[in-house]
C-alpha cells in the first residue's frame, strides 16, 4: 500500500510544474538585428540582415554584394551615416548586445604624385609628372626625353639619387600607395681595348679588355709571348707604325675611348756578361738593350766568386783599364748606348775592401790591442766616386789613443799595421800629450770626417766630463732604442743599407752654451750601397713650440769606432729641447750608431806637448786576423801574424824596411810607403811627469794618405800636398826637387810586382 502511494506521487509532479499547481514557463534566447545600408552606393547590393545572439560575438558581413560608389572606395561599415561613428572593417567582430544599422563607409579615392629627376644629366629632358590612383598600378614613363650624361649610360629609374634605392625599369608598374621622386640612374660607359700582334711571327695577342669611364685600366702584358724576328717587344702603341702613344706592359690606360693597341717592336742589342776568371757562381742571363731605352745593368745574380778577390760590379774592359765601370750588387748602373755590349766581372784583391792602417796601442806590459783605424784621406777610388775630387782638402788626423799606457821605462809603444789590401803613405807622425784635470776626457774633431761634404772640419779638442745618456731615444720607425744607445758597447741600434735613419733624443734640461753630442759610431764602405741622392747628415733641435730647427750639417764617423763630438753651443736653447740626429745617405757609405750621449760641461784648461818618435821601424809583419764591420758589429782585429797573398800587396816601389824616423818628421811629401803585411813600429818617450790633480791622454797626430784597391793597385803616382784631385791632372805633378829625388833613390827601393 505504501509503495503504491510513492509511485503515484512521482507521476503527479510534472503535472504540478505544467501549471496545475501554478509553475512559470521556461525562458527563450534574446537576439538583435544587424541591418546593412548601401549609404549612397551607385552599384551593388547590401548584405542581408544578420541576427546577433545575446552574449555571442557576431562576424560582420563583408562587401559581398560588391557595393560601389563613384569616386570613392569601400572602407568598411560605420554606425553613423556620415562615417563619424564606430567603424567596423569587413569581417570584424561585433560584440555589442544591441541591434544596429551599419552604413557602408565611403572614402575618397586618393592619388599620388610620381615625378622624375634627371640626376646630373648633361642633355635631354624629363618625362612629365604622373598621378598614381589608389589601388591601381601606374605604368612608369620611359626615358622619352632622351636624357644623357657625358661618359655615362641611362640604366633605369631609382628611388634614391645615389642609385642605392629601389630600381624601376622604364614602363614598369608602380604599385606603392605613396608619392615618389624617381631619379635617373646612370652607369659608367665602357670601352673596348683590343690588341694586335702587329706583324708577329709567333704568339697570340691578349684578349680584349673593358675600360670603364673615368677609371684607369691596367693594360695587358705580353702574356701570349708575341715575338717578331729581329725585334724586341717594347710594349703597346696606339699606331701600327709606332708613331703613336707608347704604353708599357701593365701600365695604366686612362683614355675614355675604345682603342686598338698594336704590339710596339723596337730594335734590340744583346748585353752579355763574362765571369772574367771567376772560380764559382754563374753569370747573369743575357739582357736586351732596347734602342734609345736605358737598361739597368744586372746584379751579380748568379753569385760569381773568385778566390782571393771581391766582386765590385762590371767593366767594359776585362783588365779594367780604360773601361767603363758599372756598380755591382744593389742599385746598379744604367747602360744608355745603342750597341751590343759585353760586361766583365770587376774583381779586386781581397773582397773585404780597405779600411786604412789599424792602430794598436801598447798596454805598458809588452802587449798590444787593436783600438781603431785611421780614416779619411782616401785616394785611388774608381772613376765617378765622390772622393776622387776631395784630395785637395786632406789634412792632419788626430786620434785619441784611449787605453794607451807607458811601460816601466816610461816609453809609449804604438803600432800601425796594414792587414788589408791597400797602400799607406805617411810623412808626418807625432804624439800629442794632453794633460787635463782628473775626471775629464777629451775628444778630437778629426773623429768627424767631413771630406765627403766638401769641406775641412777645423781641428779642435773638446773636453768632456760625465756625458749622460738620454731618458728616451726613438728611431725613425718610432722604435725605442734607448738601451742600445745609452753606452758604447758594440751593440748598435738596428739599421739596414736601405734605411735613411734618424733618431730623436730627450736629454732633459741642459746648458745650451756648452752643449755637445758625444757619438760613438762606425762607418761602412761598400760599392753596393747606392743612393738616389746625397742627403748629408744633420742635427736638429726642437723649440718650445715643437718646431724642429736645423743646427747644421755634419760629417761621418771617421772609419771604425771613434769618439765623435757635434758641437751644439750657440745653436741650442739654454734649457732643454729634444734633439734629432739624421744620418743621411750617400752612395758607397752607411754608418751605424753605437751610443749617443750629451755633455754640457764647460771647457777646462789643458796643457799640450808634441813629441816626435824616439824610434820608427818599418817591418814585414804579415797579415792579421780580423772581422769586417757590419750593421751589427764594428771591426775586430788580433795582433797575430798570418801569411799574406802576394797579389794582395799592390805593385810599385815601396819604402825599404828599417828605420823611417826621418821620414816622419814633417809633412813634406817624402813618405814612408807600406802595404798589406807591413807594420810601422813606433816608440815615444814620455814628457815630464803630469802635475798633481791632472791626468794625461795621448793623441796620435798624423799626416797620411791611403790608397784603396777598389780602383788602383799601383804605388805611383805619388800623392802630394796641394793636389786638386787624385789622380791629379797633367798640369800638376809630384815635387821634383833634388831633395825629393834623393828621397826616392834612398828609401823607395823595395819593389813589388
Amino acid at each position: 500500500m505504501r509503495k503504491a502511494f510513492l509511485l503515484a506521487s512521482v507521476l503527479m509532479m510534472p503535472l504540478l510544474c505544467l501549471g496545475l499547481l501554478g509553475c512559470p514557463p521556461p525562458e527563450t534566447e534574446q537576439t538583435y538585428a544587424v541591418i546593412y545600408m548601401p549609404n549612397g552606393a551607385t552599384a551593388g547590393t547590401a548584405p542581408a540582415e544578420q541576427i546577433k545572439v545575446h552574449g555571442v560575438a557576431l562576424v560582420l558581413a563583408s562587401n559581398s554584394g560588391n557595393l560601389a560608389r563613384s569616386g570613392y572606395y569601400f572602407s568598411g561599415w560605420n554606425t553613423v551615416v556620415d562615417g563619424t561613428g564606430t567603424n567596423y572593417p569587413e569581417g570584424a567582430s561585433y560584440a555589442v548586445n544591441k541591434s544596429a544599422t551599419l552604413y557602408a563607409n565611403w572614402s575618397l579615392i586618393p592619388s599620388y604624385s610620381v615625378s622624375y629627376n634627371s640626376n646630373g644629366s648633361t642633355a635631354g629632358s624629363l618625362p612629365e609628372p604622373q598621378l598614381k590612383t589608389h589601388g591601381q598600378p601606374l605604368t612608369l614613363a620611359s626615358n622619352t626625353g632622351g636624357l644623357e650624361k657625358s661618359g655615362w649610360t641611362f640604366s633605369c629609374w631609382n628611388s634614391l639619387a645615389s642609385g642605392e634605392g629601389t630600381d624601376y625599369s622604364e614602363g614598369a608598374n608602380y604599385t606603392a600607395e605613396s608619392a615618389v621622386i624617381l631619379y635617373a640612374k646612370w652607369t659608367r660607359e665602357t670601352y673596348i681595348i683590343s690588341y694586335d700582334g702587329n706583324g708577329e711571327n709567333s704568339g697570340t695577342a691578349p684578349a680584349p679588355q673593358n675600360k670603364i669611364q673615368g677609371i684607369s685600366l691596367i693594360l695587358a702584358t705580353n702574356y701570349g709571348n708575341l715575338t717578331r724576328t729581329g725585334y724586341v717587344f717594347q710594349g703597346w702603341n696606339s699606331k701600327a707604325d709606332g708613331s703613336g702613344t707608347v704604353y708599357a706592359e701593365g701600365s695604366a690606360f686612362i683614355e675614355n675611348a675604345s682603342t686598338l693597341l698594336y704590339a710596339y717592336w723596337g730594335l734590340g742589342y744583346p748585353v752579355t756578361y763574362s765571369g772574367n776568371g771567376n772560380t764559382g757562381g754563374s753569370v747573369p742571363a743575357v739582357q736586351t738593350k732596347i734602342h734609345n731605352v736605358d737598361l739597368t745593368v744586372s746584379a751579380n745574380t748568379g753569385g760569381l766568386t773568385r778566390a782571393g778577390y771581391g766582386f765590385y760590379g762590371w767593366c767594359t774592359s776585362s783588365t779594367y783599364n780604360g773601361g767603363t765601370r758599372y756598380s755591382g750588387s744593389g742599385a746598379l748602373g744604367v747602360y744608355t748606348g745603342n750597341a751590343p755590349l759585353t760586361l766583365y766581372a770587376n774583381w779586386h784583391l781581397d773582397g773585404s775592401g780597405s779600411s786604412c792602417p789599424f792602430v794598436y796601442v801598447g798596454d805598458g806590459k809588452g802587449g798590444f790591442s787593436y783600438l781603431t783605424d785611421l780614416q779619411g784621406p782616401i785616394i785611388g777610388m774608381p772613376e765617378g766616386n765622390l772622393m776622387r775630387s776631395r784630395a785637395g782638402l786632406y789634412t792632419h788626423e788626430h786620434v785619441v789613443l784611449d787605453g794607451q799606457k807607458k811601460d816601466a821605462k816610461g816609453l809609449y809603444r804604438l803600432k800601425l799595421r796594414e792587414i788589408q789590401p791597400e797602400i799607406s803613405y805617411v810623412d808626418d807622425l807625432k804624439l800629442l800629450f794632453v794633460d787635463l784635470p782628473e775626471g775629464y776626457d777629451i775628444a778630437s774633431s778629426s773623429a768627424e770626417q767631413t771630406y765627403g761634404n766638401g769641406y775641412v772640419n777645423p781641428f779642435k779638442y773638446y773636453t768632456l766630463r760625465d756625458p749622460r745618456s738620454s731618458s728616451e731615444a726613438l728611431d725613425w720607425k718610432k722604435r725605442n732604442v734607448t738601451v742600445e744607445l745609452e753606452k758604447s758597447d758594440g751593440v748598435p741600434a738596428p739599421v739596414t743599407a736601405e734605411d735613411v735613419p734618424s733618431y730623436e733624443f730627450d736629454f732633459g734640461d741642459f746648458d745650451g752654451s756648452n752643449a755637445k753630442l758625444v757619438i760613438y759610431a762606425w762607418t761602412l764602405f761598400d760599392p753596393s750601397y747606392q743612393s738616389a741622392q746625397f742627403i748629408p747628415p744633420s742635427v736638429e733641435i726642437q723649440n718650445e713650440k715643437g718646431v724642429w730647427n736645423k743646427v747644421r750639417n755634419i760629417g761621418l764617423p771617421a772609419g771604425d769606432v771613434k769618439k765623435m763630438v757635434i758641437d751644439l753651443s750657440g745653436a741650442s736653447p739654454k734649457q732643454g729641447g729634444r734633439i734629432r740626429l739624421n744620418l743621411g745617405t750617400r752612395s758607397w757609405v752607411r754608418w751605424v750608431l753605437d751610443s749617443v750621449r750629451l755633455d754640457d760641461s764647460a771647457p777646462v784648461v789643458t796643457y799640450q806637448r808634441i813629441v816626435s818618435p824616439k824610434k820608427a821601424m818599418l817591418l814585414e809583419r804579415g797579415g792579421g786576423t780580423m772581422s769586417q764591420p757590419s750593421f751589427n758589429a764594428r771591426i775586430s782585429a788580433l795582433n797575430d801574424e798570418l801569411k799574406v797573398d802576394p797579389e794582395n800587396r799592390g805593385s810599385g816601389n815601396f819604402t825599404r824596411y828599417g828605420s823611417v824616423k826621418d821620414l816622419l818628421a814633417k809633412a813634406d811629401d817624402m813618405f814612408a810607403i807600406f802595404t798589406n803585411g807591413d807594420e810601422l813600429d813606433l816608440v815615444f818617450k814620455d814628457p815630464p811627469p803630469v802635475e798633481k790633480g791632472y791626468t794625461r791622454i795621448a793623441v796620435l797626430k798624423i799626416h797620411h794618405y791611403f790608397k784603396s784597391f777598389y780602383g788602383d793597385h799601383e804605388v805611383e803616382p805619388l800623392p802630394f800636398k796641394g793636389m786638386s784631385s787624385y789622380p791629379y791632372p797633367e798640369t800638376e805633378k809630384y815635387p821634383d826637387t833634388a831633395e825629393h829625388r834623393r828621397y826616392l833613390k834612398k828609401y823607395q827601393t823595395r819593389v813589388l810586382d
